[in-house]
């Protein structure tokens, strides 16, 4: 009951917070829609890639898929991923900014991930690996929440233009994945999918920067 809580209390969070933070700038309707929408996408895109991955793991029951709250299993990147792909599709539809929307939302889904993983570290038994991904959501969400407020004195990024919290957030905490997958020896595989997932946000935050730089 407490571990269902726990996730409970981070997904209403999470549509509090896409509400409170950004409905200045977009409809509310809009944001609801894209809030529950987009844990409904998280959440079976994850719980998907955790089943394939880990084939046999959830395959008592057809409702082993779906039952989350209750079932350990979760692919966090595969949850990640997925909503990424909903969010891109989801702007394109509103005809909103990709990177202006991705940088308003990025501290509040590592908060999400952190409450999720929190739910799944006890409903494991104290898993300690889910603790170290836990802290890891936590720094996620504390170093988005500084560099928002301190990435416009970066020397090369004057611009001040939204993206750069989205991609160097992501940055770092892909490396940091890439560490912890080494840790834990989780295979050649994983290491290099995370590496490429960093040297992807880290070209991308290169062209942001350069892009923007070069307009006066």
């Amino acid at each position: 009951m407490v571990l269902g809580l726990i996730k409970l209390l981070g997904i209403v969070l999470f549509l509090y917070l896409v509400w409170r933070n950004l409905n200045d700038d977009y409809r509310d309707e809009h944001l609801i829609s894209y809030g529950w929408s987009s844990i409904m996408v998280m959440l079976l895109g994850g719980r998907i890639v955790y089943g394939l991955w880990n084939w046999g793991a959830l395959n008592d029951s057809w409702t082993s898929w779906l039952m989350v709250w209750k079932t350990s299993g979760f692919n966090y990147y595969g949850g990640v991923m997925f909503v990424l792909l909903w969010t891109w599709w989801f702007c394109l539809k509103n005809e909103w900014k990709l990177w202006s929307f991705l940088e308003d939302v990025t501290p509040i889904y590592y908060l999400l991930l952190a409450f999720l993983s929190g739910g799944e570290y006890i409903q494991r038994g104290l898993d300690f690996r889910l603790l170290v991904w836990m802290i890891v959501f936590v720094i996620g969400y504390l170093l988005a929440n500084f560099l928002k407020g301190n990435y416009r004195s970066i020397s090369w990024y004057r611009s001040g233009k939204k993206g750069f919290i989205f991609f160097a957030t992501n940055l770092v905490m892909g490396l940091v994945a890439t560490v912890i997958s080494f840790l834990f020896k989780d295979g050649l595989f994983l290491i290099i999918l995370y590496l490429g997932l960093s040297l992807i946000f880290g070209v991308g935050l290169v062209i942001l920067g350069e892009t923007y730089g070069t307009k006066k």
